[in-house]
């Protein structure tokens, strides 16, 4: 339904729509038109295409063919104090913000670090480290022909990078593969 008024304005990007589903119906609740963490990390771990080229192509309005897995992918996002709070810049921010090295094991391989998207990190006399104040530290992705595979990747991966007090989920595509895709077939959705 939004396609029609997407076109008059000429809209070129990413859109996500969020829904509810049940077995009768689609209930969209609310449309994103931006890129988007950790969207994004998992679209680079999908897109086979040069993002410039793709890029270029959207801004242009020209049609492009997007080569990319068929498979499934998931993100996990490592942070650290103060997330999922916002910084007070004045009194809490001397408290949380202190310089947490990155430490990756030597094992990653260069495939394996293609999949390691920083975010409020920075290189300092040659170590990675987070230098931010909202907490996110970085996003770890994989992709892989089942759920169970990409997700076996992605924590393969995150048990390779150690930061002093960070946290993450442990559950990440669970739902889907347990929850979800089952009801979305039951209902003739997939």
């Amino acid at each position: 339904k939004l396609k029609p008024y997407l076109q008059q304005i000429d809209f070129r990007g990413d859109i996500d729509i969020n829904c509810i589903v049940n077995g009768g119906k689609v209930m969209p609740l609310e449309a994103t038109p931006r890129f988007g963490t950790p969207s994004t990390e998992i679209q680079v771990a999908l897109h086979k295409s040069p993002w410039a080229d793709f890029l270029y192509a959207l801004g242009r309005g020209e049609d492009y063919n997007l080569d990319f897995r068929k498979e499934y992918g998931i993100a996990v996002s490592l942070a650290v104090p103060p997330f999922p709070f916002e910084p007070d810049r004045f009194s809490m921010m001397r408290h949380f913000q202190k310089i947490r090295k990155v430490n990756l094991d030597n094992s990653l391989s260069a495939e394996d670090l293609s999949h390691i998207h920083f975010e409020e990190v920075s290189k300092i006399d040659g170590d990675y480290q987070w230098t931010g104040n909202h907490g996110w530290v970085l996003h770890v992705t994989a992709t892989g022909e089942s759920i169970e595979a990409a997700q076996k990747l992605v924590y393969e991966r995150v048990s390779k990078i150690k930061i002093a007090d960070a946290f993450y989920r442990k559950d990440i595509g669970d739902r889907v593969m347990n929850h979800d895709l089952p009801k979305l077939k039951e209902w003739g959705w997939i």
